[in-house]
């Protein structure tokens, strides 16, 4: 898929920022090796253990949820959940990029998700897109739907390109114009311009869904 992996102090961030709750649903429709819902199911598992010694350290099973395009990415994923403890692990191969598959199966109310792809500005076949054919990008097209399939009241944070902040593409335009008029925008964090990171100057996006709320008042940081 091009799927490039988070840094692992990226990805912690993101779930400090987010703070997952045993009773929350978690997804990620770009799963990879699986470093979100691992991290996600370690958070939650030291939290409740802050709050009681006596609580069991077992994951809540049907708690986290993957999918990947990508076999390979598939089994990496789903061996790196078994290993920490996640012993059912529910991740799916499945082509999100498919017109049939442009929705989730349950609304989840967290979303965690690498949206960084190497080669994201080739074209994709478009006969059977999720999206509009002009969107061309998978990153914009994988925001699109986490946008149409986040629970109400539910939240997510995703790492994108600098590009999908500050490109005037048509497809980039839509795509921001969606997630301020339909969504609550709570953060945009730039990461460091670090010597031969892939992530130089990519940003991390914290919002939820809260139709009623305006986008008057949005973090930006810059790392």
């Amino acid at each position: 898929t091009g799927q490039v992996y988070a840094p692992d102090y990226v990805v912690k961030l993101m779930i400090e920022m987010v703070q997952p709750a045993s009773e929350d649903l978690i997804w990620d429709p770009s799963a990879g090796n699986g470093c979100f819902l691992v991290n996600s199911a370690k958070y939650i598992a030291a939290k409740n253990t802050a709050i009681d010694e006596n609580t069991a350290t077992d994951f809540i099973k049907g708690t986290y949820h993957g999918i990947e395009c990508d076999p390979v990415q598939l089994r990496i994923g789903a061996m790196n959940m078994i290993l920490h403890g996640i012993e059912d692990p529910k991740v799916e191969c499945i082509n999100i990029f498919e017109k049939a598959n442009k929705g989730l199966r349950k609304q989840p109310t967290l979303i965690l998700c690498n949206l960084f792809f190497e080669g994201a500005e080739e074209k994709i076949t478009t006969g059977v897109n999720a999206l509009p054919p002009d969107t061309a990008r998978k990153d914009v097209r994988l925001l699109h739907l986490i946008l149409n399939n986040l629970k109400k009241d539910g939240r997510a944070a995703v790492i994108t390109r600098e590009s999908l902040m500050n490109n005037h593409m048509p497809d980039f335009t839509a795509i921001r114009q969606e997630l301020v008029d339909h969504h609550k925008l709570e953060a945009v964090i730039s990461l460091p311009n670090k010597a031969g990171s892939l992530f130089c100057g990519a940003n991390i996006l914290i919002f939820t869904e809260e139709q009623s709320i305006a986008n008057d008042k949005v973090w930006f940081y810059k790392i």
